[in-house]
């Protein structure tokens, strides 16, 4: 039987192809700019944070990383763009705890499955919230708010980011944590409920650090306690609300990066090597405090993967426990 020399080296050449190819893949990128997409406007959080990185990751890796806004539909648009992207790394994106966790059980179908069609690479920030009262609010700590909420079912409120935000989450989390019955007042961003419970026609707010915190050290309200794990570097002299009566709670936001599904593995710790090395400088972790945010990276991206699957599972038992639909 005579065999095609040519056919022959391309065949041979297929079957070690695997082998070497990643790993000079990973070696030789990137080799042309790199697209962050952020999924919202420019000037908020996410797009600060974007800018942040992609300055050191230009510096870092040799190739300008480019920002590009890509907003709409509740954090959709970005997303879906980068789903559909080439699993190359030449495309990433910075996504929220709501897009990526939450999104899923609030809205009825999403144009991608978020824990199929990405590939995570790590967390890098989170970003403590807390709660937030006038400062001649009659309850002192968790324990007495939570009492006179159930004194007066319904009658305390509650305002929020939105439907969906953390605001809102955390809040309906803390509603069934503490058997109590709250009213949400939804707004449009963050800065409208604050000061409606600075003017004392909201009760309360969970409040990001970025935009309640210059409003506690001004005085205009009080943060009855942070609702994370632990006490803030941000705040350390506020307590959490578990140490000071309701246990175990625990609502903090974060931001991660991913590729698309299918980016080489070798690109992907790439992309997680540069990633926590930005985290490690002393000047980008001065700059993310003063953010509002906490620098905090994932062991690998595997460990960030599981990281989104818990995520999605606990929030998707507070949207349905609450019934919460976008929209």
């Amino acid at each position: 039987m005579a065999i095609n020399r040519r056919a022959l080296i391309a065949g041979a050449g297929a079957a070690i192809a695997p082998a070497w190819a990643p790993a000079a893949l990973a070696q030789a990128y990137p080799a042309r700019p790199v697209r962050l997409i952020a999924p919202i406007l420019p000037g908020g959080v996410t797009d600060i944070l974007a800018r942040l990185f992609a300055l050191r990751l230009t510096e870092r890796m040799g190739q300008p990383v480019v920002v590009e806004n890509k907003p709409g539909a509740g954090l959709i648009i970005g997303m879906e763009h980068v789903a559909r992207s080439a699993p190359d790394g030449y495309t990433i994106i910075i996504a929220s705890q709501g897009a990526m966790a939450v999104n899923a059980s609030l809205f009825a179908r999403l144009p991608y499955d978020t824990l199929r069609d990405f590939a995570p690479i790590t967390q890098v920030v989170e970003f403590p919230v807390m709660l937030v009262v006038r400062p001649d609010f009659p309850a002192a700590d968790i324990n007495a708010f939570l009492a006179m909420a159930r004194a007066q079912p319904g009658a305390l409120t509650f305002g929020s980011a939105g439907i969906g935000t953390i605001s809102h989450l955390g809040m309906e989390l803390l509603k069934a944590r503490g058997n109590v019955d709250l009213t949400h007042v939804a707004f449009n961003g963050e800065a409208p409920p604050l000061q409606e419970v600075i003017a004392g026609r909201v009760s309360a707010l969970l409040a990001t650090f970025a935009v309640g915190m210059p409003a506690v050290r001004g005085g205009q309200v009080r943060a009855i306690g942070i609702a994370s794990r632990r006490r803030s570097a941000l705040a350390p002299d506020i307590p959490t609300l578990a140490e000071t009566g309701l246990a175990d709670f625990s609502v903090t936001g974060w931001f991660g990066m991913l590729a698309p599904a299918g980016t080489p593995p070798a690109v992907v710790q790439r992309l997680h090597r540069e990633f926590l090395a930005v985290l490690e400088e002393q000047q980008s972790r001065e700059r993310l405090l003063a953010l509002g945010v906490e620098p905090q990276g994932s062991e690998s991206p595997a460990a960030f993967g599981r990281f989104i699957a818990e995520e999605t599972a606990r929030w998707r038992e507070v949207v349905t426990r609450a019934g919460i639909r976008a929209g």
